[in-house]
């Protein structure tokens, strides 16, 4: 007897409706304002409330290394409430005119000293291109003149479970601590957007860069981050989605994916383009490979082709800029370092 599993949960998919879909702005049925609201209000629940009254930072300086053209700095501070957050603060030795700063997001891996430049044995890296699939980004970004701050996403690194410590480096506690939090009411995606709005409380403590100039940048993981991270919080003035813009049905739920990319009853409000369109009129550039077997191009060109009607409305068609790119489930870097200095140097 043959069980038709595949097709049930095909069928329980296609019977969610989005509620809130950006359809409603591009046919006239909503004002961009209204929608955008009731979208981020919905979203916002749907990966779970911030910290209502957050603790002091605790900003503590751990070490520093002086590199060629940067200083890397390694830190901690309070999060939320029984969370502290390592992170590396990048000082560039020639800032960009006007001191502008990017929150950078490391992606599934050993941690976040992969995308500032450290390898898993605890080596820099030789150079960007032998970085593996992150390229050292963030430490690209300081080269380049940004200050960097970038956090230590929970489930990854030095924010593992003590079980999973033991484990190759590679191995991450996502399953258990996004199943723990979805069971307590809250999502791991609702934590991690948390550590990066801290950020910004980092970012002005230490007094460097100037906060109306601050922008993101993630990839894979990072980008889930920097995509709730970057729609929820207005001070973030430009954004790059690095391999995750999509549409939730032919990427997290065409195939195996983390559970950190989940969120309950997301489709009965939205696909991943309403979410992304959230960003705008602000500047948002996507890097999506051609070759990415997790986020599929034409999947991808799709969500594109909605996002861009949405800026297109909006009068701002330039602000939405996609970098597609010959390879696979990577960072390009081709044209998103400069559109991030176009949109947050001093002119």
């Amino acid at each position: 007897m043959a069980y038709e599993i595949d097709s049930f949960l095909k069928q329980e998919i296609d019977k969610c409706q989005a509620r809130l879909p950006a359809n409603l702005v591009l046919d006239g049925k909503m004002d961009f304002a209204q929608w955008q609201e009731a979208l981020r209000k919905g979203v916002q629940e749907k990966i779970g409330a911030f910290p209502s009254n957050p603790p002091a930072l605790n900003l503590t300086k751990v070490r520093e290394e002086k590199l060629a053209g940067v200083t890397r700095q390694f830190w901690t501070y309070q999060s939320q409430e029984g969370l502290t957050v390592p992170a590396y603060y990048l000082v560039p030795d020639e800032p960009l005119p006007g001191k502008p700063a990017v929150i950078a997001v490391t992606g599934h891996g050993f941690g976040v000293d992969d995308i500032v430049g450290i390898d898993e044995n605890g080596n820099n890296y030789p150079d960007a291109q032998s970085a593996g699939y992150q390229k050292q980004f963030a430490l690209t970004l300081a080269q380049k003149g940004f200050y960097v701050i970038a956090p230590e996403p929970l489930g990854f690194g030095y924010l593992r479970l003590a079980e999973d410590k033991e484990k190759a480096p590679q191995e991450t506690s996502c399953h258990r601590v996004s199943t723990s939090l979805l069971m307590c009411g809250t999502t791991v995606t609702s934590v991690r957007v948390y550590e990066c709005i801290r950020c910004l409380d980092v970012l002005a403590e230490l007094g460097n860069v100037d906060l109306e100039r601050v922008g993101c940048m993630g990839i894979s993981g990072g980008g889930l981050v920097s995509t709730f991270f970057s729609v929820l919080e207005p001070r973030i003035k430009a954004c790059v989605i690095s391999g995750y813009a999509n549409l939730f049905r032919s990427s997290v739920l065409a195939m195996h994916h983390c559970v950190d990319n989940f969120f309950p009853g997301m489709l009965n409000l939205c696909e991943l383009p309403d979410i992304l369109s959230l960003a705008a009129p602000r500047p948002m550039l996507w890097e999506m490979g051609t070759e990415d077997p997790i986020f599929p191009i034409e999947a991808g060109r799709k969500a594109a082709s909605q996002v861009e009607k949405i800026y297109q409305l909006l009068g701002v068609p330039e602000r939405f800029q996609v970098d597609i790119f010959k390879g696979d489930h990577q960072i390009s870097g081709a044209k998103s370092y400069d559109f991030l200095i176009g949109h947050l140097a001093e002119n």
